[in-house]
């Protein structure tokens, strides 16, 4: 039974110099602790969870209850007469005033859901321990239990359900679908009527389904305030998702030295540096404001902290909301804090998935938020695993972690590679900077160590890439070539060391006899297209009759490494016809390409383009912004 408030004892009681004095307290000593029956009011009307208020002093605590799920709400207070949860690590806040009695809350839950856009909801709660869903009737509750196979309305995959009695007669469980789990859903069945929620600050879910004289299930899915489908289950002991590990695939031809993005102060850093290198490396593609990936960030913590003597690197890359670096910054610190992340994460570019895809262009796409994939330490793949079975998926979480870790082993496990192929293409030799007509030698001891000198270091025009360098060793892993420590790609094809940061500029042997063909233009073979794009200034230099070939065309090429040399040879060619294009590709979601079309748009001096340019001078990428000033 639920125990009056003093201010309530006090009014029947009648003492009135008591009651003038109870009237007087702060709303922080009204509110009633312990347990709450809570929900929000969605379109599919109430959406409720379990919400738990303690109170020490002028402190408030509260944690909300999802079945067997706990979450503390890390900011609790009392403001004025409202009651704030604040949920920081998902940019989610619920306020509500709190009734004169303490024993009632009504007010809103407000997510950002984009750059400029929110997800809202009615809340509200009453004090004390209640069922889930209200009661249809006098129905008594009844059991489910078991694997279903699941088809949502709008969706091409098949889902899993996983059902299990819960606590008084209730329901738990989870779907599993191909982008991650519903994580821990909890309701109830009554007069064949299965009724299931979740709230967990980001996630708000309720699915209401009818239970058919054949045991088939029938319903709504309502998320957040406007989505909606219809969904069906048949009991299936089989049921299965398609293959975690066959929906995305790694782009042989891109290496880790070309993925380059800001670090959480703001210092653009290199995947294929020194500091990310391992026996084993993971990277993660993840989002603050996805529980999944909170889930797998906590999981691939722990799997960090029990590897990383052993040779371990993981490298986080968040897609985040709104593209304001100090925003998108700080929510993944806080992320990092709640789960005591120790591996770096860096900033890689916005949560849509078609820009997530674009920013990150190794993966031919991005299915799912979080994606794992495995590499070697030179940098081939060994897997790539799209979304994340969390804990509330019991069995499906553990043979999941089982599967990754045996994964991990394994590539602890390889010996180091001595890279002999790609060290024969670094033979000893000299080559020849690509822009600035500049020698570079590769010499050897004659242990096999190489290290590099260049030809006059002191020449002002040298390329800052090659005169930060310096001279020093050179260190070889898989396709990364780091000379003095700073990363470039070895391309087989081209035999030539292409420049992460600057797509118009590369090392190749000086020995090279010959122009290498530009007919390549028009071929389907991406690479050949690429190195057209990069030898049609040279062309036009020497006469050739192929100068004529204009690179604008190229600009729209369906392949981003050669709309990123397209943009660097329209620059050196000062081709003007390529202004608009340019405009276009400083909205891309890869760096590359906007910093390329930054520094075309002022070799060309489109003046059309200045605000482009004034816009790329807030990027999310150093780089970018510096070339736009």
């Amino acid at each position: 039974m639920l125990l009056l408030p003093a201010i309530a004892l006090t009014l029947l009681q009648g003492r009135d110099e008591d009651v003038e004095s109870t009237l007087l307290l702060e709303p922080v000593h009204m509110l009633h602790t312990g347990p709450w029956r809570a929900w929000l009011e969605s379109p599919g009307g109430e959406l409720p969870f379990g919400l738990e208020i303690e109170r020490d002093g002028e402190q408030i605590t509260a944690v909300i209850t999802n079945g067997e799920e706990r979450i503390a709400v890390p900011a609790a207070s009392v403001e004025g007469a409202e009651l704030v949860l604040d949920i920081p690590h998902y940019d989610s806040t619920i306020r509500a005033r709190i009734s004169p009695l303490g024993t009632r809350l009504d007010g809103g839950w407000k997510k950002r859901s984009g750059a400029d856009r929110w997800t809202g909801l009615a809340f509200a709660a009453d004090a004390g321990a209640a069922p889930r869903f209200r009661s249809i009737g006098s129905a008594r509750a009844e059991g489910i239990e078991g694997r279903f196979a699941v088809q949502f309305e709008k969706s091409q995959d098949p889902a899993v359900a996983i059902l299990r009695p819960g606590k008084e007669g209730g329901v738990e469980g989870t779907f599993l679908t191909s982008t991650g789990d519903y994580r821990w859903l909890a309701g109830s069945l009554e007069s064949g009527r299965l009724r299931l929620s979740c709230f967990d600050g980001a996630h708000a879910f309720l699915l209401d389904a009818k239970v058919g004289v054949d045991g088939r299930l029938s319903g709504d899915f309502w998320s957040g305030d406007r989505w909606h489908e219809t969904w069906s289950a048949v009991r299936d002991a089989n049921a299965a998702i398609p293959d975690e590990f066959a929906q995305a695939h790694w782009r042989q031809d891109i290496g880790l030295a070309m993925l380059l993005y800001p670090d959480l102060e703001g210092n653009e850093r290199c995947l294929g540096e020194s500091a990310f290198a391992g026996k084993a490396i993971v990277l993660q593609v993840l989002g603050s404001w996805c529980p999944n990936c909170h889930d797998e960030t906590a999981y691939l913590a722990r799997v960090y902290e029990r590897y990383r003597e052993r040779g371990l690197s993981v490298v986080g890359l968040a897609f985040e909301m709104t593209g304001d670096f100090e925003r998108d910054a700080e929510q993944v610190r806080r992320m990092r804090e709640r789960h005591g992340v120790k591996y770096p994460v860096l900033l890689a570019g916005l949560s849509d998935k078609e820009k997530a895809a674009q920013a990150f262009p190794a993966l031919d796409r991005v299915f799912a938020f979080p994606t794992t994939i495995f590499l070697h330490r030179d940098g081939r793949v060994r897997a790539v695993h799209s979304g994340f079975a969390g804990p509330g998926t019991r069995e499906e979480h553990d043979r999941l972690a089982k599967r990754f870790e045996g994964i991990i082993e394994e590539l602890l496990a390889e010996p180091d590679g001595d890279d002999r192929e790609v060290w024969g293409d670094l033979a000893v030799d000299d080559w020849r900077d690509g822009r600035d007509e500049h020698m570079v030698s590769f010499i050897s001891d004659g242990s096999g160590q190489r290290e590099f000198e260049w030809e006059d270091r002191s020449r002002p025009d040298l390329h800052p890439h090659l005169r930060d360098s310096g001279c020093g060793p050179v260190q070889i892993r898989g396709s990364t070539v780091l000379l003095g420590g700073v990363p470039w790609h070895f391309d087989l094809r081209a035999r030539a060391l292409l420049d992460p940061r600057d797509f118009g500029h590369r090392l190749e042997r000086a020995s090279r006899a010959g122009m290498p063909s530009i007919d390549g233009v028009d071929s389907p073979d991406p690479f050949l297209r690429r190195e057209a794009a990069y030898f049609l200034p040279f062309a036009n230099w020497f006469g050739r009759a192929g100068a004529r070939i204009d690179p604008t065309a190229l600009l729209s090429d369906p392949d981003v490494l050669v709309r990123c040399t397209a943009a660097a040879a329209c620059a050196r060619m000062r081709s003007k016809e390529a202004g608009p294009r340019l405009v276009e590709m400083t909205r891309s979601g890869f760096a590359g390409e906007r910093r390329e079309a930054a520094l075309a748009i002022r070799a060309i001096k489109y003046e059309a383009g200045a605000e482009a340019l004034r816009a790329l001078r807030r990027d999310l990428d150093p780089l970018v912004r510096a070339l736009a000033q």
